[in-house]
């Protein structure tokens, strides 16, 4: 889709904020849902006191990733 704008020269205020959202979810929440689905597997993690950790640094992800992204 974006070749497509480029290419017709067309741009707009929604278009941008989309493709701010997309990258948002490509590099924030997908990471976040991967590692959450192998540290869930893992034993590594069946201690009580890294469940917190885990969660938190998952929240991280999306979150540093926005504001990357709101920065650009």
């Amino acid at each position: 889709m974006d070749l497509s704008a480029r290419k017709l020269n067309a741009q707009s205020a929604l278009g941008a904020q989309l493709d701010s959202f997309a990258d948002l979810i490509t590099f924030g929440i997908a990471p976040a849902v991967v590692v959450y689905s192998v540290s869930s597997l893992s034993l590594l993690f069946a201690e009580k006191g890294v469940g917190f950790c885990l969660f938190l640094v998952l929240g991280l992800i999306p979150l540093i990733g926005a504001i990357r992204l709101a920065k650009i």
